[in-house]
């Protein structure tokens, strides 16, 4: 994968009026010009709302990516995905917290230039927590890269592709759709029906599959995917059954991937992993959102070069997924169908010297298939990081690494981007101070609220990161880092930040 570099917009709050949707453009707009001024190719923005402004989601997504497209240089907009998920933003208490947060962090090999950090970092104890209207995530790369990158429309809206000698990425805008509340649908949220999440989700996945064949990709292709689900743990009761709308996108997922990828019956707690030649499932994340409509969001990668590898990363902790038993599932569906995506996925490139790239799916507090903890933030959020560690530190060893080729080694996990959701009502700050302390910068840090999959679940993970390598992962294993890498002494490598020995 191409070397990312992430930034974090949050605008001053100085305002005592939320702004408006017109306002909140015109920041981040102008925030984007900035970056591209200095040098940044924008990939990807990913914006956590407090509300849509009280526009549906597609009309806001519409207005921000034609305004990005006139105002950026040659019309090369990134990609735009929105989400309502309200975020929080760590202010130091002794400083005025309408001072605008904007912050920058590198994943890159060498120093690009970029929007410097207002505040790289602040003591736990003077940290407190303050809702804003948006929060925006941008993922860019350096303009002087010889990647290439463009954008293109697919329905409407701004595509990115980028492409090197290891292969092909492609960025998507996230597909939306809407539930369609009906007046006589009793005891449901807004009028919801089961079959109204459904067909937002079948809306979606039908988009995600048109965009991936019209640029050569296919759904085995997807190596990262965001599911931001609206009223995620509402119930249905409908002919005397109970449908859960996660589990009714699983349900949907599950037929749309065995169709798309041509896989046979429903995989859980009886089955076997994908065999030989079969590529895994993307990482990914499941979680609420307060809007009533479905968008899945993704990233695909195609590998070109033969010496590149891309590997599933498999807890020492948590069960797969894909292999939760029907007690772990919510609902009457005589076969419910288990979360299909792996704990997170890593990529090795082609390149001798560049580090692998991983990202970690969302992770809560779940050891095996059971919630451990249950309801108790502080606890899970503890469980939480622990678990990310050790998937970071033992989710990929010489087990599980393609037959034939040397396992490289593993250098620390250097984790470059965190967001952490937290389930209404369990906001705290010594909580929030806790996440940010682990991933102190340059780890782009972000907090948004938001239902977690399971009732008794109150915060859940997600991560990017990347491993400088031990040793050439093409040719012979000689249990040295290469000549001339940061820190390529032929010592062993130092203590984990964590406290515990890095991976490899």
């Amino acid at each position: 994968m191409i070397a990312k570099q992430y930034h974090l917009y949050i605008p001053s709050a100085r305002s005592p009026k939320p702004p408006t949707a017109e306002e909140m453009a015109e920041g981040l707009g102008a925030f984007l010009q900035t970056l591209s001024r200095q040098g940044r190719r924008l990939v990807k923005v990913h914006a956590s709302l407090s509300s849509s402004f009280h526009l549906p989601l597609r009309t806001l997504q519409e207005d921000l990516d034609c305004r990005f497209r006139a105002m950026l240089p040659g019309g090369e907009a990134p990609a735009v995905s929105l989400a309502v998920q309200p975020p929080f933003v760590p202010f130091d208490a002794r400083q005025d917290p309408g001072t605008a947060f904007q912050e920058t962090a590198s994943r890159e090999t060498s120093p690009a230039p970029a929007a410097k950090a207002i505040r790289p970092g602040l003591p736990g104890n003077t940290l407190s927590y303050s809702p804003v209207p948006v929060c925006a995530e941008i993922w860019s790369i350096d303009q002087k890269e010889s990647a290439s990158a463009c954008s293109f429309l697919y329905r409407g809206l701004s595509q990115v592709r980028l492409e090197d000698e290891d292969g092909c990425e492609l960025w998507s805008s996230g597909f939306q759709a809407d539930y369609q509340p009906r007046p006589d649908s009793g005891r449901m949220r807004s009028g919801i029906r089961s079959e109204d999440v459904q067909k937002a989700a079948c809306a979606c996945f039908e988009g995600l599959d048109g965009l991936l064949e019209s640029c050569g990709f296919g759904i085995e292709d997807v190596f990262r995917q965001w599911n931001y689900i609206g009223y995620l743990l509402d119930l249905h009761e409908e002919e005397g059954k109970i449908l859960q709308n996660y589990q009714i996108f699983n349900e949907t997922r599950g037929v749309f991937y065995r169709k798309s990828r041509n896989e046979g019956p429903s995989r859980n707690e009886e089955s076997s992993r994908p065999g030989p030649g079969r590529k895994p499932y993307p990482a990914a994340t499941g979680i609420g959102m307060d809007y009533p409509g479905i968008c899945i969001d993704f990233v695909a990668v195609k590998r070109r070069s033969a010496l590149s590898c891309d590997l599933p990363l498999k807890s020492p902790v948590q069960k797969d997924a894909f292999r939760y038993g029907q007690n772990a599932l919510v609902g009457d569906a005589p076969r419910k169908e288990a979360p299909l995506f792996e704990r997170g996925r890593c990529f090795f490139p082609s390149r001798k010297g560049e580090p692998a790239w991983a990202m970690v799916s969302g992770t809560a507090s779940i050891k095996g298939e059971k919630t451990l903890a249950p309801g108790l933030a502080a606890e899970q959020l503890e469980n939480t990081l622990h678990f990310i560690d050790e998937l970071a530190r033992k989710g990929l060893s010489s087990q599980n690494f393609p037959a034939g080729r040397p396992f490289p080694g593993l250098g620390t996990a250097c984790f470059d981007r965190a967001r952490l959701y937290v389930k209404p009502g369990f906001l705290q700050a010594s909580l929030l101070s806790r996440f940010r302390g682990h991933y102190p910068h340059p780890c782009c840090c972000t907090v948004v609220q938001a239902e977690i999959c399971r009732n008794d679940l109150t915060v859940e993970i997600e991560a990017d990161l990347h491993y400088d390598l031990h040793c050439d992962p093409h040719g012979p294993f000689s249990g040295k880092p290469h000549p001339g890498k940061p820190g390529s002494t032929g010592k062993s490598a130092p203590e984990s930040p964590y406290g515990r020995k890095p991976a490899g």
